[in-house]
């Protein structure tokens, strides 16, 4: 299991699911994701979840065309102009802490306690990669007076790691990790104790309604 989460990243050949190469960070949309996420029942947690990795890939779009700017701009008075809408897009992304944490301290461990270690702690572990360069751009964006050269390099490094690196994250969790704790996890009580749990630590600034 651990192996197959791997390989379903989409990461390795072309980059089209994971916005790499240069391509947009939301993929194309997946029959298959679309099929699931359509399978579960309103207020799922697995349903929130994937709804709300569509709002984040829509800021790591943004997030990757402002860097592209960036790194274009030949002044610093250029760059400043996209710095706070930069800020912004960084703090919706630090803002879906709720969703990892519902992750980490309820499904993840539901997984576990049935068997399920691999994809676990491969989450977890790009969990915090992703973490720290989340607060990485966070503070590069409220530095004051910084060298231009060095901030839109530190910028692209965090930015382009986002881009790729959470897209693919997302990608794993909706074609792999999610089906697998639906096949995983098949009593409906249980369902409703993961509910319940999540519900408790809270939906993210950005999480959509169910309509």
């Amino acid at each position: 299991m651990h192996e197959h989460i791997k390989k379903e990243s989409g990461c390795g050949g072309g980059g089209h699911h994971c916005g790499c190469a240069g391509k947009s960070a939301t993929p194309m949309r997946d029959p298959q994701v679309d099929a699931f996420q359509k399978s579960l029942p309103g207020g799922h947690p697995l349903r929130t979840m994937i709804r709300e990795h569509e709002v984040i890939l829509a800021y790591l779009d943004e997030l990757d065309l402002l860097n592209r700017r960036i790194q274009g701009a030949a002044n610093s008075e250029t760059v400043e102009i996209d710095l706070p809408r930069l800020a912004h897009v960084v703090a919706m992304l630090i803002m879906a802490e709720p969703h990892h944490k519902r992750e980490e301290a309820v499904l993840f461990p539901a997984l576990e306690s049935r068997g399920v270690y691999g994809p676990p702690q491969v989450m977890r572990m790009e969990h915090e990669l992703l973490r720290t360069h989340k607060h990485r751009l966070e503070a590069l964006v409220s530095q004051k007076d910084p060298d231009l050269d060095a901030l839109k390099q530190e910028i692209n490094e965090s930015a382009t790691f986002l881009v790729s690196s959470l897209a693919s994250h997302i990608f794993k969790e909706n074609r792999v990790l999610y089906p697998m704790a639906m096949q995983t996890i098949q009593d409906a009580g249980a369902w409703e104790s993961i509910k319940t749990a999540c519900d408790g630590i809270g939906c993210c600034a950005f999480t959509p309604q169910e309509g």
